[in-house]
């Protein structure tokens, strides 16, 4: 007979780790050489339960952390900070910069008044419009101001964000700290845990220096008792799409070698569209040499409709890809010419001119990764 696992034990999200030798990143050797203590010291790691502490450290470095379950608790991992180096440079985003940077000045003020110094921003606005580089911003400067940036994660439980920051306050309790949350909407699917945000969010824990920042594609998922009511959220923005200027300075700043003229029809061309669309038409013409007028188009009408399952009856698919006959090149090539392809109903034709395209995108990016 097999052995069932203990379902007291089976949970996909977390991570159990028994081995004695096992050594985290931040306890191997070149890390140890950094802090190393005097002498061994026990750990209590609960009521009557001791461990050895291998090494101790006062503060803990700027930088970006996350929660990690290790040894049926939650701890701080510190992770990889991932930089967008195009500044956004749009009034409503220099605002929300300006203002964070303004609230860590501010501690003293908040204190003199009886106040917490915390503070909570919610950043709306369709996909790809700039949040998350405006986010990038504030990481980037949080850090060189050594805070820490603490990114929960949506599967995590309120309580186990709260007790990764307990764990900060335990031995900092003035350390300042940068909560980044996301597609916020995601972080209420449980709505027994709602209260527990709301909670978090109006201060109930204590938690000191904090800045809260949210983001949202669609605020209309999240409760209104977040984003109708200060001292959660304190100040909601709503992120537009880039407008003609901000468009330019972002396609001059990506280092393509666009000469001025060009840059401004691309940027008179892209109305409307967001950093993402313009970033994926720069990257389809000048890096794997698409169709300019065929790109536009296709981004353009990207979001016109919606995908379904019944579009794959007919014969146009294009996979996201310009498949017309001048690009593909082989408009001379007839149907019967190809042998269908075991278990797809699309026709020989079309599955030619679609694999080709894809290896022809293959061919391209292998070139530009080397």
């Amino acid at each position: 007979m097999i052995d069932e696992p203990d379902d007291e034990y089976d949970e996909p999200n977390k991570e159990y780790i028994d081995e004695p030798d096992y050594t985290p990143d931040e306890l191997r050797p070149e890390a140890l050489k950094l802090h190393t203590t005097p002498e061994a010291k026990y750990t209590v790691l609960d009521t009557n339960i001791f461990g050895l502490a291998k090494a101790t450290i006062s503060t803990l470095e700027s930088g970006v952390y996350r929660g990690k379950y290790i040894n049926y608790e939650w701890q701080l991992m510190k992770d990889k900070v991932v930089s967008d180096t195009i500044i956004i440079t749009s009034e409503t985003s220099q605002k929300i910069i300006d203002q964070v940077q303004y609230f860590w000045t501010m501690e003293s003020a908040f204190k003199e008044n009886g106040l917490l110094h915390k503070r909570g921003f919610l950043l709306v606005g369709k996909a790809g419009c700039g949040k998350s580089s405006i986010i990038s911003t504030v990481i980037t400067d949080a850090i060189k101001k050594g805070c820490i940036v603490f990114i929960p994660e949506a599967r995590q439980h309120s309580e186990d964000f709260t007790s990764c920051m307990k764990k900060i306050k335990a031995v900092e309790p003035n350390k300042k700290i940068l909560v980044i949350m996301e597609d916020f909407e995601s972080f209420l699917e449980n709505h027994s845990i709602t209260s527990k945000w709301l909670n978090i969010l109006d201060g109930a824990d204590g938690f000191n220096n904090v800045i809260y920042i949210g983001t949202s594609n669609y605020p209309e998922q999240i409760d209104v008792r977040f984003t109708n009511r200060p001292s959660r959220f304190d100040t909601v923005y709503t992120i537009d799409a880039p407008d003609f200027e901000d468009r330019l300075n972002y396609i001059k700043n990506r280092k393509m070698q666009i000469d001025e003229i060009t840059a401004r029809d691309i940027a008179k061309d892209t109305a409307n569209l967001s950093y993402a669309h313009i970033k994926e038409l720069l990257i389809s013409v000048y890096l794997f040499k698409l169709d300019y007028k065929n790109t536009l188009e296709r981004l353009t009408n990207q979001g016109d409709k919606l995908i379904s399952s019944k579009d794959f009856d007919g014969n146009s698919h294009t996979i996201g890809f310009d498949t017309s006959a001048d690009d593909a090149d082989i408009s001379d090539e007839k149907e019967e010419d190809y042998e269908p392809i075991i278990g797809s109903d699309l026709n020989p034709y079309y599955q030619h001119k679609i694999s080709k395209k894809i290896i022809t995108h293959i061919e391209y990016f292998k070139r530009f990764t080397k």
